[in-house]
């Protein structure tokens, strides 16, 4: 009976996908059918188009929504790559949270028992029966273990794998149907991407052992950052307990104003540890949402928010030559140092040769060349947002997915990573200046600096590029250990110059004197519309 049940719920959720994937493909089908005379790159097919992308989101919000589990994942992947994927898909389905039905106590003392052979009263004074929270793969509960400690127990759903197996069958097949019907859309490597990923996520033993090695990492700064601690004796493949964070939402601004948490020094943090994961570390926290993101005072200092980041069960190490290309094509970014960008994209595969100088927009939200002499941070106007509508005239989806299929495989992770924290950051608040400063640091230290051994290796290994005092032997054997322009201090201080000279200084000045040549030209109506009606009544 049991085999049955599940055999006809695995109808349903193929059916429903099958059926939702055929209504979407009909839909771009017709709009070519109807109107490809108009021509692609005309106004008129991208407003009828774009029309067909909110009908196809609206469409996939409503599929995600009745299966839940990996299907909300897979669209919180496309909700995060903004400035990739047309704009109704992200707008659409970014609304949908890492949120699922709880589950049965029942189930849980089965987990339990199969797990460690017993119930969970035989190893808690407490166990909370309704779970605190709960997602695609697991829920949470709070308890309290034989030793007072208070902690939070996530345990894994009982059919999450078999589940699993069959969507990612459906979604591999669908891709397939697709690629037949659009041979422009070759969506393989996403599902492949995509199972790889989450697969991760099933041994919370390997989510474990992520947040220890974080916690490593960043024990310098344990002041301002906290992950919480592992508790080995009550973790397994399929049940994870870890230290209990009392903490507020990152998101909850109102609350965090309420508390007189230092928002400002939030945002700042929030930057600083997920710049230094991807531009020095190469170690990348890569589901970074809200939910995953708690604040609370500081332990040492009360006056210092403390963020505390969790669900550490999907990472990404970065390969050293993606990271040191991810940290020229920032600086070339920062910089406007084409030369820098167009080498940097052609290390990225096809899609980076070819798509290299959308990079300042795709990446930074910048409009080079705008006609109103926008700069690096500012806010987009109408006509900058004209002037890239023109730009990207013959910019459609197909090349989009090009430049996904393009790219290494590390690039699409670090881009949902930080797409998602720079949400985060604007719900803060926070400025896209600021933050760029904070990026610019540690995509320079990344290009430059060697990244192991101690800090006395490190300094020595910049000395050894002066040739006053170093020699290029000395040189040569830290050459493995060094970013992408070297190690040599000078030439780090020559760049970290030209960086902090544009974004401290020139970005400002240029900001200032547009402020005040607004001000100027608002300043002359407002005085020319006081004399009009004197010059009319002389007249």
């Amino acid at each position: 009976m049991e085999r049955l049940r599940i055999a006809a719920r695995a109808v349903v959720r193929s059916v429903m996908t099958f059926g939702t994937t055929a209504a979407i493909m009909a839909d771009y089908k017709w709009l070519y059918f109807q109107h490809g005379h108009l021509g692609v790159a005309s106004d008129e097919y991208a407003r009828l188009r774009a029309q067909v992308h909110q009908r196809s989101a609206n469409l996939l919000l409503w599929l995600c929504r009745n299966h839940g589990g990996i299907y909300n994942k897979a669209a919180q992947h496309v909700g995060s790559l903004v400035r990739m994927v047309p704009k109704e898909y992200t707008d659409t389905l970014s609304v949908l949270q890492d949120k699922a039905p709880f589950h049965p106590y029942e189930e849980v003392i089965e987990v339990f028992q199969r797990e460690f052979g017993a119930f969970p009263s035989e190893f808690f004074l407490e166990f909370d029966e309704t779970p605190m929270a709960a997602a695609s793969l697991a829920q949470v509960h709070r308890a309290v273990t034989k030793d007072g400690h208070e902690v939070a127990v996530k345990v894994q759903y009982k059919e999450v794998q078999r589940n699993f197996r069959i969507d990612i069958w459906c979604m591999s097949a669908l891709t397939r149907l697709v690629s037949t019907a659009f041979p422009e859309f070759q969506l393989a490597w996403v599902v492949k991407e995509f199972e790889e990923n989450l697969t991760q996520e099933f041994d919370f033993r390997h989510e474990a052992r992520n947040a220890e090695r974080a916690q490593q990492r960043f024990a310098n700064r344990a002041v301002d950052f906290h992950i919480p601690d592992i508790y080995w004796p009550l973790t397994t493949a399929h049940v994870l307990t870890m230290e209990f964070i009392h903490g507020t939402r990152i998101t909850n601004v109102a609350e965090l104003h309420r508390q007189n948490i230092d928002v400002e020094y939030l945002q700042q943090s929030l930057i600083d540890v997920f710049a230094d994961m991807i531009f020095v570390h190469g170690e990348i926290h890569c589901d970074p949402h809200p939910g995953n993101m708690l604040v609370r005072p500081s332990l040492a200092d009360p006056t210092i928010p403390q963020l505390v980041l969790l669900d550490h069960g999907l990472y990404r190490t970065l390969s050293p030559s993606f990271r040191h290309t991810y940290c020229d094509l920032w600086v070339g970014i920062l910089t406007s140092n084409d030369t820098l960008l167009e080498s940097a994209g052609s290390r990225l595969g096809a899609g980076g040769a070819k798509y290299w100088r959308f990079f300042p927009l795709m990446f930074a939200g910048h409009a080079r060349g705008s006609p109103t002499g926008t700069q690096l941070g500012d806010d987009l106007t109408p006509a900058d947002r004209a002037h890239l509508k023109a730009a990207f005239k013959g910019f459609s989806l197909e090349d989009a997915v090009d430049f996904l299929e393009g790219v290494p495989r590390d690039m699409l992770l670090v881009m949902r990573t930080m797409n998602l924290v720079s949400g985060v950051h604007r719900a803060l608040g926070g400025r896209n200046l600021p933050k760029f400063r904070q990026q610019a640091w540690y995509a320079v230290v990344g290009r430059h600096a060697p990244l192991t051994g101690s800090w006395v290796a490190r300094i020595v290994g910049w000395l050894a590029d002066i040739p006053v005092v170093g020699s290029s032997a000395a040189a040569a054997v830290l050459d493995a250990d060094r970013g992408s322009a070297g190690g040599s201090l000078v030439a780090w201080l020559r760049e970290w110059t030209t960086v902090w000279w544009r974004l401290w200084v020139v970005i400002p000045a240029v900001q200032m004197w547009r402020a005040w040549q607004q001000r100027r030209v608002a300043s002359a109506e407002v005085v020319a519309a006081a004399e009009a009606p004197a010059v009319a009544a002389t007249v």
